[in-house]
Order: structure tokens, then sequence, then C-alpha cells
């Protein structure tokens, strides 16, 4: 076994030490206490800051509950805080709050693929590139998308759920998401990084196939148009979308590394 799996091992019978019922022999209650104080106040922090939306939804209270659950069923994971809770959306998943609101692991997720990119490298845009397009004879080629993307798909309207809850924390607007949920409408959520920026709105249907390209490396544009439905959006005018939203920086030819 390696230090590294050794050091989570350790760690994680230390906080099953600090949350059992009784003391363990040998620990100071006090003392413990106390440290047991501090890491759920720092558990409870670190899911509050990367879920807002579902601080929102459940209130501080109930997520500082639940930050402490996550933490003694999973343990600390990692050393940054900023990288804690990859599995909570799924961990949720499975609480019984989420059988009478089953949307609230979705919105975790769309919480934490923000987090993802508000952390993802800042994009490098290469626009002179596009250029080349006016010299190419076929659709052999890709595009270089904006950094932290990333595409959700879900049978809840979690963008309108979102979007509510970052206009007004305190009294959302909720009404389209509610009438998407009476009448089982889902969202397709896509994130990415505008310049210093973190943009989210829904994907529309048209679109996704066009998605593809980010999300299934080497896949190029004629493997797209090949497969392409009725209701896909005309290559140009998405293109011409996405460079503007800068969701699209640059185009990726074929003997291209980047």
């Amino acid at each position: 076994m390696d230090n590294g799996c050794q050091s989570r091992l350790d760690q994680d019978a230390l906080i099953g030490a600090l949350f059992a019922t009784r003391t363990p022999a040998g620990l100071d209650a006090a003392g413990l206490a106390i440290y047991r104080r501090n890491l759920a106040a720092a558990a409870a922090r670190s899911i509050s800051i990367t879920f807002p939306t579902l601080a929102c939804l459940i209130g501080a209270d109930r997520l500082a509950a639940f930050a402490r659950d996550y933490l003694l069923a999973r343990g600390r994971q990692v050393f940054d805080w900023g990288l804690w809770g990859d599995g909570f959306a799924d961990w949720l998943e499975n609480q019984t709050m989420s059988d009478a609101h089953p949307y609230l692991a979705d919105c975790a997720r769309l919480d934490w693929c923000i987090h993802l990119a508000e952390r993802a490298e800042d994009p490098r845009p290469d626009p002179g590139s596009f250029s080349a397009l006016q010299g190419l004879e076929s659709h052999d080629y890709s595009f270089q998308f904006a950094t932290g993307l990333h595409v959700l798909n879900s049978i809840y309207p979690i963008v309108e759920i979102y979007d509510a809850h970052r206009e007004d924390p305190v009294k959302p607007n909720l009404g389209a998401a509610i009438r998407l949920l009476q009448h089982g409408q889902g969202q397709a959520a896509l994130v990415w990084r505008q310049g210093l920026s973190t943009k989210v709105r829904e994907a529309v249907p048209g679109e996704q196939g066009w998605l593809q390209l980010a999300c299934r490396p080497g896949l190029k544009v004629s493997d797209v148009i090949g497969q392409s439905t009725p209701e896909q959006l005309p290559l140009e005018q998405w293109l011409n979308t996405s460079i503007e939203e800068q969701l699209v920086i640059g185009l990726r030819l074929p003997f291209s590394t980047t």
C-alpha cells in the first residue's frame, strides 16, 4: 500500500473517531469536540460555497447537516477543500430528501460543473485560426472550445432553477421552473469560461450535435454532419453564435495537436 492510500485510510479513521458516539480511548474529549466542530464547520463552509443553488433550495442549516454526513460517509478525500464534493451530488441522490425533491441532485451537479469551470485555466482564444476555413475543401476539422466546458443533460429544469436563484437568492421567481416541472420538461445546461467569467445557459436541442465535438475528442465536423437530424442547427449559424459567445475560440485542423 502506498503512502497516499495509507494517509487517506488514516484520515478516514480519524474522521470516524471524531464523530463517534463515544470518545475513543486515549483521546481527549474536550480537544476532540473542538476539532470536530472546526472540521464540521469547514465542511459546511466548503459545501455552501461550492453548491450555492442547493444552499438556497434547502437552507444553510440542512446543507450543513448534509456536509457533516457526507464527510462522515466519504471522508476528506482531498486536501484542498475547494476540490471536496466531487461525489456529493451522487451521494445526495440517495438521501431521503431527494425522494420528495428529485431535482436536487441535478441542481448540485450543475453547481459542481460551475465550480469546476470557475477553477479552470483561462481560455486562450485563437481567432486568427478561423481564416483557414476559407481554404478548406472538406469538413475534416474540429474546433477549440472554451475551457471549463460542461454539458449536463437533466430531466429537470436545472437552468431555470439556477437562474432564478442567481437573480434573487432570497425570493427567487420559480414560476417558469415550476411550469416546466409540471410538464415534465428538462433542460440541458451548458457551462463554459468566457474570458474571466463563467457562463451558464440552456443548450438548445439544435446544437447538441455540434457540442459532441467538445465532448468526444477526435470527432470531426464531417462526422457530425454525417449523422445530423432535421432539427440540427446549420453549421454556419451555430458557429457564428458560438464564436460570439466565446464558446468556440479557435479552429482545430487535422494536423493540429492543441
